[in-house]
């Protein structure tokens, strides 16, 4: 592939990356890209229609701990990128926290989140308190009570030991994320990618020559990153 390569290098590398790690994960550059007949995609899907008829699952997707959603959506489905979008400064990042805290807490699976505004210390800041039930703006300013730490202790210890992965760089490319959550799947076996937010990223691509093309170029990069890694990516706009 580099001896005939022509074209844009990151690019290059990402794909190059991408089918490096389906070879260390065990299968096969492009395999997943093959067709699946109806003959094994019927079975499936009469299985999840028993499944769900006989409530022996309530969400085939990976559950958001926030009940009305989950039912409306069946959860958070692997391969596929759910946006988050709305005005400054409504909730996005605690909602998205809120989702992150359910998976890695509750259910125990590992999560990563690229914070590109906040910092790490402040996001957990965030969890301790959502989780303790206490006002953050409580603990910034000082006017905690006696009886706010026990709460805080014990949030704390819950998620001390939750596989929790934040990463804060500032200024990555959405190339650079896909290759840090790559590793982080590899090691980790990362379920769940919350990217917070989307117009923080930018494109490497040649191609992208106004704004327009670059958010397309990235969400475009984001959504064949969940599909690469077959999880579920939560991306805030």
């Amino acid at each position: 592939r580099a001896y005939d390569f022509d074209g844009d290098l990151p690019k290059f590398l990402d794909r190059l990356g991408g089918d490096v790690q389906k070879v260390v994960s065990g299968g096969i550059a492009g395999q997943n890209s093959a067709p699946r007949s109806a003959k094994v995609l019927v079975p499936e899907a009469v299985a999840t229609i028993e499944s769900i008829y006989q409530g022996n699952s309530t969400s085939y997707g990976l559950p958001t701990g926030l009940i009305d959603f989950d039912k409306m959506t069946r959860g958070l489905h692997p391969g596929e990128m759910t946006i988050i979008a709305a005005r400054p400064s409504t909730g996005k990042s605690s909602l998205a926290m809120n989702i992150a805290e359910h998976v890695t807490v509750e259910l125990k699976q590992s999560v990563v989140v690229f914070s590109l505004e906040m910092t790490a210390e402040s996001l957990m800041l965030r969890m301790i308190c959502s989780r303790a039930r206490v006002n953050i703006r409580n603990v910034t300013d000082g006017f905690l009570k006696d009886t706010d730490f026990p709460k805080i202790t014990a949030a704390a210890s819950k998620l001390v030991t939750a596989p929790l992965y934040i990463d804060d760089s500032r200024g990555l490319s959405v190339l650079q994320l896909k290759a840090k959550a790559r590793q982080l799947r590899q090691q980790h076996g990362i379920k769940l990618i919350i990217v917070d937010y989307l117009q923080l990223l930018h494109s490497t691509s040649h191609r992208a020559k106004n704004r327009e093309q670059e958010i397309a170029d990235i969400s475009s990069g984001l959504h064949d990153l969940a599909g690469e890694l077959e999880i579920p990516a939560v991306v805030l706009c």
